[in-house]
């Protein structure tokens, strides 16, 4: 996994608005993954996301794939500036 940082409180903030566990959210991101044709995500798990939210950059489109499962469940655009 790429370097962790300091911590990543805007996508901490954006999984709580929508009420999703950590578990969740990779479940919604590897469904997003597989209907983008981007099977190199199909082992997401929630110590991915977890490691997300504790400061890791994800890799890769995973930023763009996450935008987009975060923006389905909440019903509004997620951008990556909102999410790190």
């Amino acid at each position: 996994m790429p370097q962790a940082g300091p911590g990543n409180a805007k996508l901490a903030a954006v999984i709580a608005e929508a009420g999703m566990s950590h578990a969740e959210v990779a479940r919604a991101f590897v469904r997003v993954a597989q209907e983008s044709k981007a099977p190199e995500f199909a082992g997401v798990g929630r110590s991915h996301v977890s490691h997300w939210v504790a400061g890791s950059k994800p890799s890769g489109r995973a930023p763009i794939l996450l935008c987009e499962a975060l923006s389905r469940k909440l019903g509004r655009i997620v951008t990556l500036k909102g999410v790190s």
